[in-house]
C-alpha cells in the first residue's frame, strides 16, 4: 500500500510540513531546512555527470580508432608467416621482415591494432595471443634471462607498442604499461600450456 505524500514547501531555509489535526483542520509545521544537505547533493550529481561525461569520451574514442582501422582496405604482403608463430625459426624470420621491410611492418602495426579490446591491457594481451602460440612463447621472457630470448629490443615487441597505442585511450598510451603487460603475458605462458593439455583428453 502507498504511503500519502505529506506536502510541504521551503521557505528561507525553513521547511514547512503540513499536518492534520484530530479536529480535520490544518496547520503547518515548522522545520529548519538542511542546506548544506541540498548543495551536497548538487554538488555529488554535478560529478556524477562530469565522470559519465569523460566516459563516453573514452568510449567514443576507442570505438573511432576500432572502426577507422577495421573499415581501412589493407593489402596483405604474400611473404607473411602463418600467425601464431608456433617455432623459433618462423619468429627469427619473421623478426628479421619486419626489420627490412617498412611495407610489411606498417602493415602489421594496423592489422594487430585491428584486433581491437576494451583498453590497453585487453588490446596488448590479444596482440601477444595473435602472434605467438603459448608453445612457442614459453622460450622468451623480458630481459633473456635463463636461458630464454630477450623479447625488450626486439622488432616484434616494437611491432606491439606501436599497435597497441593506435587502438588505445589516449590516456593509456604507455610504453611501461604495454611492457608490463607482455612481462607479464610471457611469464604465464608455461601455464597457458599446462592448463590446455589437461584440458587434452588422455
Amino acid at each position: 500500500m502507498s504511503q500519502r505524500k505529506i506536502p510541504y514547501m521551503i521557505l528561507n531555509n525553513y521547511k514547512y510540513v503540513k499536518h492534520r489535526s484530530s479536529q480535520r483542520s490544518t496547520y503547518w509545521k515548522c522545520q529548519r531546512y538542511d542546506g548544506d544537505f541540498r548543495v551536497s547533493v548538487l554538488s555529488s550529481l554535478n560529478g556524477l555527470q562530469y565522470t559519465t561525461y569523460q566516459i563516453l569520451n573514452i568510449v567514443k574514442e576507442i570505438l573511432k580508432s576500432s572502426s577507422d582501422i577495421s573499415f581501412e582496405m589493407l593489402t596483405v604482403p604474400e611473404n607473411l608467416p602463418n600467425f601464431p608463430l608456433n617455432s623459433y625459426e618462423e619468429y627469427l624470420r619473421f623478426n628479421d621482415l619486419i626489420k627490412e621491410d617498412t611495407h610489411i611492418s606498417q602493415y602489421m602495426v594496423r592489422r594487430l591494432a585491428a584486433l581491437g579490446g576494451s583498453g590497453i591491457d585487453s588490446i596488448t594481451r590479444r596482440i601477444m595471443r595473435f602472434l605467438f602460440d603459448n608453445e612457442l612463447a614459453t622460450q622468451f621472457n623480458w630481459k633473456g634471462r635463463h636461458n630464454k630470448t630477450g623479447f625488450e629490443g626486439t622488432a616484434i615487441m616494437g611491432l606491439v607498442y606501436e599497435a597497441a597505442k593506435l587502438n588505445c585511450p589516449s590516456n593509456e598510451k604507455s610504453d611501461s604499461k604495454i611492457a608490463d603487460i607482455v612481462k607479464i603475458w610471457l611469464k604465464h605462458a608455461s601455464s597457458r600450456v599446462k592448463q590446455s593439455k589437461s584440458k587434452v583428453p588422455g
